[in-house]
């Protein structure tokens, strides 16, 4: 599993294990960049309680937000499902445990120093949706108008002169301006002259190309009794124009043997 965390460019644990584990279920709460997503092995095992599962990390039960472990710095991860395998942690573990162990510094004279930079991209896999224009969305209004007028018993004139006196008052709005109190015809299609005021492209200012952007900066070493990792890790996802999060994270694993 490492190999594939590893090769996947995401920014949490909890992304990382998406479609690794059979039966893991991974729901983000948002669709703010870098929220943590809610993880279940089991399924949801009680309506009161937590059905979150037990993350162990390093030998030590770990409730804080799991965000703060970088991908980067995990040695190893374990899923543990049945309720053999989690019976040694009581409770804690009727949800499922995930073991995680972290990398750690190997003795030596020198100190290591470990640089790793990583750009990804995402967009949408597949060809947008057409999207209809101003001008086409008050055609279709008034045919639809126009239809349901006539399955109401109008006749035709009496449908098409309903319709194109209601388009306006309906919709609440007129890009077409004073000056076209009614912009479509009878016909369904827009009268002589009509232009709509403004046809600003939304979907160009909102949305763009998700950019994401990580560093990795490492210190390791150590002596014949002690081994030390200093990782620290400084990213940044922008998916809307609006809506960007960048975060730094750093944590310092010592061992020492007496």
């Amino acid at each position: 599993m490492q190999k594939a965390i590893e090769n996947r460019q995401v920014s949490s644990i909890s992304k990382a294990l998406e479609g690794q584990v059979p039966g893991l279920q991974s729901v983000a709460s948002s669709g703010q960049p870098g929220t943590d997503a809610a993880i279940r092995i089991r399924g949801i095992g009680s309506i009161n309680a937590s059905s979150s599962p037990l993350f162990v990390v390093d030998g030590n039960p770990f409730s804080g937000d799991i965000n703060s472990i970088n991908p980067n710095d995990i040695q190893s991860v374990s899923v543990l499902k049945d309720a053999a395998s989690s019976a040694l942690y009581g409770s804690r573990g009727a949800n499922g445990v995930i073991i995680i162990t972290t990398k750690s510094g190997k003795s030596s004279e020198n100190t290591t120093i470990n640089l790793n930079f990583t750009q990804g991209y995402s967009g949408r896999a597949v060809r947008d949706y057409d999207q209809v224009s101003t001008d086409d969305y008050f055609q279709m209004y008034w045919e639809a108008l126009r239809n349901k007028n006539l399955s109401n018993g109008l006749t035709a004139a009496q449908a098409a002169t309903n319709a194109t006196n209601s388009v306006i008052t309906d919709l609440n709005k007129n890009p077409y301006g004073s000056a076209f109190p009614q912009p479509v015809g009878l016909d369904g299609k827009l009268v002589p002259g009509a232009k709509a005021l403004w046809n600003d492209p939304w979907t160009d200012v909102l949305q763009r190309t998700g950019v994401r952007t990580q560093g990795d900066l490492s210190f390791s070493g150590g002596g014949p009794k002690n081994t030390y990792l200093c990782p620290g890790v400084i990213w940044m996802i922008r998916v809307l124009q609006l809506n960007q999060v960048s975060n730094g994270i750093m944590y310092v694993p010592i061992s020492m043997e007496r």
